[in-house]
């Protein structure tokens, strides 16, 4: 058994990795504990999944010297937001220039985002990272605690750290109670071509069965994320390319006219 750490950290997604990268460089030894490798970002592929980082959030990130490493990669800028309703016709529109801002935020790739937090915790001399490994139990024992892994490692720390998703290993290990509950929506998501630029503005619709969300991407196309009841989703998901399209257009009427779309991908939403 190795000698006792500080921390150890059990999911290195984007939440443990900025956890552990925020304690970079700090006299506490870290062990992040990865069930499974990040996906790399791809200079020439878009990762379908991305996240709107806010300002508050681009801080935390350069706070661990990371979001250099982020805009090096793709980051997408947006002034304004737009939202808007169906049933009633209304819009709420909010614009960084009326806060004498530059923009409101970015729309970032997950895997941009993980694969520079990956950077900073390779360069940390304090942190050691584990990929393809999640624990497997975990007893307390003389105010430690004893960490086993699935790999058999055995690592003893001060400190345990659950940052490993909805379905948390850690939560369940420690018998936290929780509420699950459906919403009975799935999102799907895919890239989008459109015939006007989107403006570096992010649009928002909410339908009868779901909310629609256009989000700007750096080279001029967006990602959109559509929220549906779960029984329409699946016709969304069935429907060939053009008359996806033609139920987009139709869904989010604006001034870009969707051209073309990317394989759409499709994930249950939860509470």
């Amino acid at each position: 058994m190795a000698d006792p750490i500080d921390i150890v950290v059990a999911g290195g997604g984007m939440v443990g990795s900025a956890f552990a990268a925020a304690l970079a460089d700090s006299p506490l030894q870290i062990h992040v504990i990865n069930a499974h490798s990040p996906s790399a970002w791809q200079e020439h592929h878009y990762d379908p999944r991305v996240s709107a980082i806010n300002l508050a959030s681009e801080s935390i990130l350069s706070s661990v010297d990371s979001w250099q490493h982020v805009r090096e990669r793709r980051v997408a800028p947006f002034r304004e937001i737009e939202v808007s309703d169906q049933a009633t016709g209304q819009m709420l529109c909010f614009d960084a220039a009326d806060s004498g801002l530059a923009h409101l935020g970015h729309i970032v790739e997950n895997s941009a985002i993980t694969d520079a937090l990956r950077l900073r915790l390779e360069a940390a001399p304090n942190v050691t990272v584990s990929q393809d490994d999640r624990v497997q139990s975990v007893n307390h024992a003389q105010g430690q605690i004893l960490v086993s892994t699935e790999q058999h490692q055995v690592i003893t720390a001060r400190l345990l750290v659950g940052a490993d998703g909805a379905t948390s290993t850690i939560r369940a290990l420690s018998g936290i109670a929780f509420n699950r509950a459906p919403y009975g929506q799935t999102a799907l998501v895919s890239t989008v071509t459109t015939r006007a630029h989107h403006g570096d503005i992010a649009r928002q619709r909410f339908l009868p069965t779901g909310p629609i969300a256009f989000l700007p991407l750096a080279d001029g196309r967006c990602s959109i994320v559509w929220s549906a009841d779960s029984a329409y989703a699946e016709k969304l998901m069935a429907m060939t390319d053009s008359a996806f399209l033609a139920e987009l257009n139709t869904a989010f009427p604006n001034q870009l006219e969707v051209t073309s779309a990317t394989p759409r991908q499709s994930f249950i939403l939860e509470q």
